[in-house]
């Protein structure tokens, strides 16, 4: 039978994932750690396997700078021009 190709996760209690080691174990067998036993903490190793499927971090990167420029240009963005006349008894309240 094949032998399927995991990794443990476990790094806080276990060699083996500290060291990145590739566990074998074959069909039929049951998915443990060998070095510390932990049956839940084996993940599959191949293609995608420990990725998490999510977009590449340069898509996040550039996603916040746009955020943060988009927000800043909010910010600065000059005020629109009130009414001429409003804007001139403002200033000069003798001028109704």
């Amino acid at each position: 039978m094949p032998a399927k190709k995991y990794t443990c996760t476990n790094f806080a209690n276990c060699d083996a994932a500290l060291s990145k080691q590739v566990i074998e174990i074959e069909e039929g067998e049951e998915v443990v750690c060998p070095s510390c036993s932990g049956a839940k903490t084996l993940v599959p190793q191949g293609a995608g396997a420990g990725k998490g499927g999510g977009p590449p971090k340069g898509v996040w990167i550039a996603a916040g700078v746009l955020v943060v420029v988009m927000v800043l240009g909010w910010m600065l963005w000059p005020e629109a021009p009130r009414d001429p006349a409003a804007m001139l008894t403002e200033f000069f309240p003798r001028l109704q």
